[in-house]
C-alpha cells in the first residue's frame, strides 16, 4: 500500500465500481459469512458489503497490491526476503495506472483470471 494516501485513486476505484457494480455476481450467505469471520467490521463496512459485496470500498477503500496467497508461518521470512528484494527498487518509483483489468472468478475459492484488459489514456 502506498504511505500517503491519494484521493484521486480512491476517486478512480469507486468511479470503476460503481459502473461495474450490475455485473457483479451476488455474495452468497458462505461468503458473507467469512467476511464476517473477523467480527471486526464496522457498522459502515457491513453497509458497504451489503450494497456493493466488499467492506473496504469509498471511504474505506486503500490500494493495495496483493502479492500471495496465504503464506505458512514457516515461509514468511523467506517470502518477504523475496518480495523485498524484487519491490525495494521499484518503491521511490512513480505508479503508473495505464489499463484496467477485468477478472473472473469462476467458482468461490477457485482462481482468479484475466477475462479482458482496457488501455487507459487519451486517445489519439
Amino acid at each position: 500500500m502506498p504511505v500517503e494516501s491519494r484521493p484521486e485513486l480512491g476517486d478512480f476505484a469507486a468511479e470503476v465500481m460503481r459502473a461495474f457494480e450490475p455485473y457483479r455476481a451476488p455474495l452468497t450467505q458462505p461468503e458473507i459469512d467469512r467476511r464476517r469471520a473477523t467480527g471486526l467490521l464496522s457498522a459502515l463496512e457491513e453497509k458497504h458489503l451489503a450494497d456493493w459485496g466488499y467492506p473496504f470500498v469509498l471511504d474505506r477503500f486503500r490500494f493495495h497490491m496483493t502479492l500471495t496467497g496465504r503464506v505458512a508461518p514457516a515461509m514468511r521470512s523467506e517470502i518477504l526476503k523475496q518480495l523485498e528484494d524484487r519491490f525495494t527498487p521499484l518503491l521511490d518509483r512513480p505508479l503508473t495506472i495505464d489499463a484496467l483489468a477485468i477478472f473472473v472468478e469462476e467458482t468461490p475459492d477457485s482462481a482468479f483470471h484475466v477475462q479482458s484488459v482496457f488501455a487507459l489514456g487519451a486517445r489519439s
